[in-house]
């Protein structure tokens, strides 16, 4: 069930309908469906007749292949206005990161798919039982936009990404429905599923072989946790970008059900990236460290050191374990 806070798709087709400018964002350290998201909105909007700002952090060269890049705004955000902030995939303002103060500025429209949204929008659609933002996306162009080969590529990458490439239990009828009708647009979708879950970097493979030395298996063998530190990054040439996939890597375990990876993003800032099965929320641990996402994907970020932020996820995770939560 969506929530009653929610406006309608008709309400939010209509206040961009009146916009002549439209400054459109997602989460900071963008996956495929924030990515696809916000670039299927950019090019929709474009042929729309709108000026479109795209605001996305640097990302995963997997990703450049997406069509859209040419929206993604690259100077400083001091000097940017528009009618309307559209923020997609964002479950709270603080992961908006640098975009975060466009919400107080601007009429803003919050799209999103994490059951953990806020509601911080002047309209807000949010609906957790879709299986990405990309989903969202659809059902809001469909009938009102006259999709196209590009835009439709956008929207199948996220969705492909959320849903595990089909695997997740997030993967519904609905969902399907979408995918097919998108594949009608005379795109490679075989292609553009391989560049996202069977093609890497050399140093992606080389940093995930310093996570994999690093794996330490808790609670009985449940609970499977790892780390890599900036400087290993560092030594690959690579950024935090090139440390995705690796806790989904993990979570394919025999006889795991849950994966921790924690990653230093800076001085004394770690990120966790958790994944799960449907018998443990990553979305309720990641919320004790002021995280969240959803049921069986999540995250969340530690304000210590390295050692530190791993000390206190494995004494949460085996606290837990204990009490049988």
């Amino acid at each position: 069930m969506m929530r009653i806070m929610n406006n309608s798709i008709e309400q939010i087709r209509e206040a961009l309908e009146k916009a002549e400018s439209v400054i459109i964002a997602a989460h900071t350290n963008p996956d495929g469906d924030a990515i696809g998201s916000v670039l299927a909105f950019s090019n929709a909007l474009n042929n729309m007749g709108k000026k479109v700002y795209a605001l996305l952090e640097d990302y995963a060269e997997k990703y450049n292949f997406v069509p859209g890049k040419e929206f993604v705004y690259t100077g400083n955000y001091d000097d940017l206005t528009a009618d309307v902030f559209l923020s997609l995939d964002c479950g709270d303002t603080m992961r908006l990161k640098n975009a975060e103060g466009f919400v107080n500025k601007i009429y803003t429209i919050n799209v999103d798919h994490h059951v953990t949204n806020e509601y911080f929008g002047n309209l807000n659609y949010v609906d957790p039982d879709a299986s990405s933002t990309s989903e969202i996306v659809y059902r809001i162009l469909n009938g009102w936009y006259n999709m196209d080969k590009n835009t439709a590529i956008c929207i199948y990458v996220g969705i492909v990404n959320d849903t595990g490439g089909f695997r997740f239990t997030n993967t519904s009828p609905a969902t399907m429905s979408v995918v097919s009708e998108l594949m009608t647009y005379n795109f490679n979708f075989s292609d553009v599923y391989n560049r996202i879950y069977h093609s890497r970097t050399f140093k992606e493979v080389k940093i995930m072989g310093e996570a994999l030395q690093n794996t330490e298996l808790l609670c009985d063998g449940k609970f499977v946790i790892s780390h890599v530190s900036m400087d290993t990054i560092k030594k690959y040439g690579g950024t935090i970008r090139d440390v995705q996939g690796v806790s989904e890597y993990l979570k394919g375990i025999t006889g795991t059900e849950v994966s921790i990876l924690l990653y230093e993003k800076g001085d004394n800032e770690v990120k966790g990236s958790l994944r799960s099965e449907d018998s443990f929320d990553v979305a309720e641990l990641s919320q004790k460290f002021g995280g969240g996402g959803h049921k069986k994907s999540a995250g969340c970020t530690f304000k210590t050191s390295l050692e530190e932020a791993v000390s206190i996820m494995k004494n949460e995770v085996i606290s837990r374990f204990k009490k049988g939560e």
